[in-house]
């Protein structure tokens, strides 16, 4: 082919938009544990499974996990639903977790631990707020909201 045809001068840029536009841009929004964000908190590839010692942590744990890592569904409404359904399970387990004693992996920080206990239950009450409302609008932040709390108190326990 005659290199003056003018065959490089479309190709070039069409390979180019070809590469660029194979991925999204990145997100604008924060990374979150929902949004996709566990591999940057658990490190790339690592599994979200993580052990609690028994008791109100686990049992905490165990109400949470699935409207944060399963499948809530995609559809707001739906998503919201199954939430606030969940609603009273949640609220009793972060006041449980918050009234009981501070396990012996977080001895050396109890102060925090209870700090963080007092700010899961607030993130319980505003979730209680949000699955009240007749729209429902938050549900989905709130939870996150409670999901991220529950992961700071929870951080460096170990099992």
């Amino acid at each position: 082919m005659n290199p003056r045809s003018g065959f490089g001068t479309w190709v070039a840029p069409c390979l180019l938009m070809a590469a660029c536009g194979s991925r999204p841009p990145p997100s604008t929004s924060p990374v979150t544990w929902t949004s996709g964000g566990e591999a940057v908190h658990h490190g790339a590839g690592a599994p979200h499974a993580p052990v609690f010692p028994p008791g109100p942590v686990a049992e905490m744990w165990d109400a949470l996990r699935p409207l944060t890592h399963g499948r809530a569904g995609s559809v707001p409404a739906e998503r919201d639903g199954r939430i606030c359904a969940q609603l009273e399970t949640l609220r009793q387990r972060a006041s449980a977790l918050a009234a009981a004693p501070v396990p012996a992996g977080a001895a050396s920080r109890a102060d925090a631990w209870r700090a963080g206990t007092t700010q899961l239950v607030r993130e319980a009450d505003a979730l209680v707020v949000a699955c009240a409302d007749p729209t429902r609008a938050g549900v989905f932040e709130r939870l996150e909201a409670l999901h991220v709390a529950f992961h700071e108190l929870t951080e460096d326990l170990p099992p």
